[in-house]
C-alpha cells in the first residue's frame, strides 16, 4: 500500500514538471507565457484523457 501511494505522487510529481517543462520550451520558442502553454497542455491532456 505504502509503495502504491509513493508511486502515484512520483508519477504525478513527474507530470506537473513535464508540464512546466513544456510551456517553459514552448515560451521560448514561441514567444508567451510559460503558464498559458502549460494549461494548454493540460487542457489538451485532459481533453484527450
Amino acid at each position: 500500500m505504502a509503495g502504491g501511494l509513493v508511486a502515484l505522487l512520483a508519477y504525478n510529481a513527474i507530470q506537473i514538471s513535464l508540464y512546466g517543462l513544456l510551456g517553459a520550451t514552448l515560451a521560448a520558442l514561441l514567444g508567451g507565457s510559460w503558464t498559458v502553454w502549460a494549461g494548454i497542455a493540460l487542457a489538451t491532456v485532459s481533453a484527450y484523457g
